[in-house]
């Protein structure tokens, strides 16, 4: 990372992703990983896997954690043999609990540690989605965006209960707390979700509460939704730098069908200033 870049960035064959300390960290705890295929029969059978994940448990124990567990997803993931996705996706995050718990158990250092996950793997016909914790997979076209994973955390219990409402829950002071973490116990649920494969143009983002906590849905719809990839996930972080984000923040902005957007038409409101950003220009 340079002076100028206070994030690290990793470029896929058809995404990129992100991740920026917080400054209240010591360590950054979140981990993501770009696990795109390619050999052409591991494509047609499992896809490219793209994993964000956000670690609990201290600067250690939270970097630890997240580290193991993208690890041990996309190893699991692709070491199932061809079959279903969603179940193959499943049983990587059970592997993936598995091991994080396992540590924490093992290792005074770890115990405790903790992390979310959401996970998704693009293949030719389908989209599978899986997430525990509140880090948040979104599909974006059309100038729409959708929240494909559910938030396992107290504040979003509270909402569909009707206790608040979505606006209170942003504001909460206890939107970090999670219900639901891989590597709490020697088991975990997962929640999955299955859907056609979007037309082309529309764009995947997986992202922490780092980044969700900061920017709005219509925020992240109008930049994923406009730009390429990795100038997406440059400005995001900008902008979570910008408003002086105080938790790390990590995602991956996925191209459907490789078709990036382009950065050479006019774009509105915030879109135009992220460019202005990355070309320098402040006007």
């Amino acid at each position: 990372m340079g002076e100028h870049e206070p994030y690290a960035l990793a470029l896929g064959l058809r995404a990129a992703g992100g991740s920026r300390r917080g400054p209240l960290h010591a360590q950054n705890e979140d981990a993501f990983r770009l696990a795109e295929s390619v050999d052409p029969a591991a494509r047609a059978t499992h896809g490219d896997l793209y994993i964000v994940c956000d670690g609990v448990g201290g600067h250690r124990q939270g970097a630890v954690a997240s580290t193991l567990a993208v690890d041990a997803v996309a190893q699991a993931y692709f070491a199932a043999p061809p079959g279903d996705p969603a179940a193959n996706l499943a049983a990587a995050i059970a592997v993936a609990n598995r091991e994080v718990h396992r540590s924490g158990e093992a290792e005074r250092e770890n115990a405790g540690m903790a992390t979310t996950v959401v996970a998704a793997a693009v293949l030719e016909r389908k989209i599978v989605v899986a997430n525990v914790g509140d880090s948040r997979a979104y599909l974006i076209r059309d100038g729409a965006i959708e929240q494909l994973s559910r938030d396992h955390s107290l504040v979003q219990d509270q909402v569909e209960s009707g206790m608040i409402t979505p606006a209170e829950a942003r504001a909460s002071p206890r939107r970090n707390i999670i219900t639901r973490a891989l590597g709490l116990a020697g088991t975990v649920e997962t929640d999955l979700s299955a859907r056609p494969r979007p037309a082309p143009r529309a764009r995947l983002l997986l992202c922490t509460d780092g980044v969700h906590g900061v920017l709005d849905d219509t925020e992240l719809a109008e930049i994923a939704g406009r730009m390429m990839p990795a100038a997406a996930v440059r400005a995001i972080l900008d902008l979570v730098e910008e408003r002086r984000g105080s938790d790390d923040a990590s995602l991956i902005v996925v191209a459907i069908d490789g078709e990036p957007g382009s950065a050479s038409v006019s774009f509105p409101g915030i879109v135009a200033r992220a460019l202005r950003r990355l070309t320098g220009n402040r006007g």
